[in-house]
């Protein structure tokens, strides 16, 4: 299972905190209460992510980077490519 801990799709659909810039994929616009929240979604995704990948058979990857769809934009093939 591959997924973004600061996913672009659900910190705005899933906890409703819309301060981050879709296009830049930056929170540099939010306030401490949203960067709470946000770090508590990412915390407790991390917390779900370990006890899948605990089940025999099973693997997990929570990348920081905040792309959705991470696998099918091809940027994760380029070589200079990096996680913020």
């Amino acid at each position: 299972m591959i997924q973004p801990l600061y996913d672009s799709y659900s910190i705005p659909n899933v906890i409703g905190v819309t301060c981050n810039d879709m296009f830049t994929d930056s929170f540099k616009n939010c306030d401490s209460s949203q960067r709470t929240l946000i770090e508590n979604y990412r915390n407790n995704l991390t917390n779900v992510l370990i006890d899948i990948g605990n089940k025999p058979g099973n693997g997990v990857w929570g990348i920081s980077c905040p792309v959705h769809l991470l696998m099918t934009v091809t940027k994760i093939y380029d070589e200079f490519y990096r996680v913020p």
